[in-house]
């Protein structure tokens, strides 16, 4: 992003609106964007790094279910497969497969948010 912010060099006298000066000249309004690119990407960049410390914390909560919590979660909540598909895959009950899937997503949730759960944090187990 930055290589295609380039600075103009220095040229006095370019900027007369009305025969008044610009607040900025081009170079200072360059400059001015270029710095403001640097800042969006330096944001990004923690947005980032937040964004992949979260999967990772996600992906260790995950492998450290059993087998079949896992497969009920990684098939309804990231696959988007429906309930009735999963309990005939596994060969058990629809009603079993929710019920342990919600009590697999509090696990998840407790690993990922620790003990003191807000509430936003709960909405999220329980859809």
């Amino acid at each position: 992003m930055l290589r295609d912010e380039s600075i103009a060099s220095v040229r006095y006298g370019d900027d007369s609106v009305s025969g008044a000066r610009a607040e900025l000249t081009t170079v200072e309004a360059a400059a001015a964007r270029r710095i403001q690119t640097a800042e969006r990407i330096d944001d990004m960049r923690c947005r980032r790094d937040e964004m992949v410390a979260m999967v990772r914390t996600v992906d260790y909560a995950l492998e450290s279910l059993n087998d079949v919590d896992a497969e009920l979660i990684r098939r309804h909540y990231i696959e988007g497969e429906k309930w009735e598909n999963i309990s005939n895959a596994l060969f058990y009950s629809e009603k079993w497969a929710r019920e342990r899937a919600g009590k697999a997503m509090k696990d998840i949730a407790l690993m990922i948010f620790g003990v003191q759960m807000r509430p936003a944090q709960l909405k999220l187990v329980l859809h």
